[in-house]
């Protein structure tokens, strides 16, 4: 594969890095008029270093901040006065896709 069409996957997957190969594939066809086989796709993405993992997503409400001045506040109570209650929720991001590209040794 030409360093120019692994230079187009490379900006594909910094754009959306959890496309499946065969959306890689798509995106070069009809974008690029290149016909590229999965598997070559497959083969130069681990050629360039890349590797497919979990995706990693932190909650928008996560502090660390809050969470040390919780700590600080909670932090002279006896552990049989203390009651955690856990607040249940739908988690809408749970449709979205799980896995995407990253270079060896990154987080997704």
């Amino acid at each position: 594969m030409s360093e120019s069409t692994s230079e187009l996957m490379l900006e594909l997957l910094e754009h959306s890095p959890d496309l499946y190969l065969d959306e890689i594939q798509e995106q070069l066809q009809l974008f690029h008029d290149l016909n590229v086989s999965i598997a070559t796709i497959w083969w130069t993405l681990k050629q360039l270093g890349l590797t497919n993992k979990q995706l990693s997503w932190t909650a928008a409400e996560c502090s660390e901040d809050l969470r040390l001045n919780f700590t600080m506040a909670i932090g002279d109570e006896p552990p049989d006065r203390v009651v955690c209650i856990n607040e249940s929720a739908v988690n809408v991001l749970t449709t979205y896709r799980m896995n995407g590209w990253s270079y060896e040794g990154l987080r997704a």
